[in-house]
């Protein structure tokens, strides 16, 4: 009965948790695989020029990353270092998603710098709402295995976000095709639509939460987190600390190398049904709505798989699978929407296996950092997670950008050449898996699995305690 009692709490405080999921995958997917589209065929940009300002302004967003995650860690006031970013975030994130999206026409000279500082906006709103987000989840749960439950539970809600943000639009624009209503417009009314239900499920995790969050009474700052400029040294001095941490460098890079593969596939996907499938509206929306369902029978699947292997085996299974896949689908040529959903069912293990084990990964690097430090610095270790993984998406954005304009890519035409159509279909198999291949090598490398890190539990306890300890059958994840 105890028993029962007590895996329903579990379950219950995962649920209230993973609510916030949708606010955190309905923007980034969103902008991730429209923002560019929308920049070139919308507002009128040169794609490399579009290209250029995703990368300027996700550098920027990596750049506030390790501040929000060290405000976040050194928090003080007995509401949370975690919860109040997640209510205070929400609405900020709504308005720059509508400013991105606007309907109005811009002069020649304006849409750069406009586009910029929009962009550089919504990465900061989002940035204040991930970090502490996710960061939160690393102290809700310690157990390496009980992490992938929960964060299970967090990929269906994330999911669910992730087809609003790429079926919705669709709907949206098959819904408003004979209305009279402008395709701008139409993309405005998207942003809207969707940035209303993250914004709805922000405030819902932040009430269902009350309580689960251990809170720290405000104290008075010590001299050295005076100031601004002392601030900024202790954010340098947290950030170099973590990284002499092998485990938070691999699981680091891993993250950037993924995100570079994800935003150039991404791109290619959305141009791909357009030019070379010349899917319509309703079609493209189908694919998305298949692509949802395929991540939410993949969820429970490598759940099983990392839970009886290991996050890291799994890992390295599915990602050598996508590559492999990639190579052939850039030789067969993906021709049709049946062949597309089948390069997505491939692309779906190896997503999901990112998105929900790979932030399991993350996690597990906090009491390696605690055990070395004394000091739980979640906030830290997802700053630079995350930061990684948006210097990866500017790199393979602005990747996106040059390789279409180096293809020959033409907004204004209607029908692309033949050696453009090829061109994006190697900008989502070939490129992408060349560049996934450098980041299963790295996970090869990645030190920690399941014994490693419930021995460093069991000596963190005692090392907490003032207790004799040892390192023994661990030692290498430092």
């Amino acid at each position: 009965m105890e028993g029962s009692r007590s895996r329903l709490l579990k379950f219950k405080t995962y649920f209230s948790y993973a609510v916030g999921q949708i606010q955190d995958g309905i923007p980034y997917n969103f902008i991730n695989y429209y923002l560019l589209l929308f920049m070139t065929d919308m507002a009128g940009l040169n794609p490399a020029v579009a290209g250029t300002i995703l990368f300027i302004a996700v550098i920027w967003d990596g750049i506030t990353d390790p501040a929000v995650g060290y405000i976040s860690d050194n928090l003080r006031g007995g509401r949370g270092k975690r919860r109040p970013f997640i209510l205070g975030a929400a609405i900020p994130v709504l308005l720059c998603m509508l400013l991105l999206f606007a309907p109005f026409e811009l002069p020649e000279w304006l849409k750069f710098p406009y586009y910029l500082v929009a962009t550089l906006l919504f990465w900061t709103s989002y940035t204040c709402y991930s970090i502490p987000f996710n960061s939160f989840g690393a102290e809700i749960v310690t157990d390496t295995n009980e992490r992938n439950n929960m964060k299970t539970i967090c990929g269906f809600f994330l999911y669910f976000g992730v087809w609003l943000a790429t079926a919705g639009p669709q709907f949206i624009q098959s819904i408003t095709a004979g209305m009279g209503i402008s395709e701008k417009t139409t993309w405005f009314y998207a942003a809207l639509f969707m940035g209303l239900i993250g914004t709805l499920a922000a405030f819902l995790c932040w009430f269902m939460t009350k309580g689960v969050e251990k809170t720290q009474i405000k104290e008075e700052l010590p001299e050295n987190r005076r100031g601004l400029g002392e601030a900024i040294k202790n954010v340098y001095a947290s950030y170099k600390l973590l990284l002499k941490t092998k485990s938070v460098r691999i699981i680091c890079l891993m993250a950037l190398v993924y995100n570079t593969f994800f935003a150039v596939k991404a791109t290619g996907f959305v141009y791909l049904m357009a030019n070379n499938l010349t899917l319509d509206s309703a079609m493209q929306a189908l694919f998305w709505t298949i692509a949802a369902v395929l991540n939410y029978a993949v969820l429970p699947v490598l759940n099983l798989i990392a839970n009886k292997l290991s996050k890291k085996t799994t890992f390295i299974l599915m990602w050598a699978l996508m590559i492999a896949f990639a190579l052939i689908f850039a030789v067969v040529q993906i021709s049709s929407f049946a062949v597309l959903v089948g390069y997505q069912v491939i692309f779906a293990f190896a997503n999901v296996c990112f998105w929900v084990i790979g932030y399991s990964l993350a996690y597990d690097c906090v009491e390696v950092v605690e055990f070395q430090h004394g000091e739980n610095k979640s906030g830290g270790i997802v700053g630079l997670f995350t930061l990684c993984q948006k210097v990866g998406y500017a790199i393979g954005g602005w990747m996106a950008g040059a390789g279409l304009t180096i293809i020959g890519y033409d907004a204004a035409v209607e029908v692309q050449s033949g050696k453009v159509l090829i061109g994006i279909n190697t900008l989502m198999t070939a490129v992408p898996a060349v560049i996934l291949l450098i980041g299963l090598i790295l996970m090869i490398r990645f030190p920690i699995n399941r014994i490693k890190h419930r021995k460093l539990l069991a000596a963190l306890e005692r090392k907490k305690k003032g207790e004799e300890y040892s390192t023994e059958g661990f030692e290498d994840i430092f």
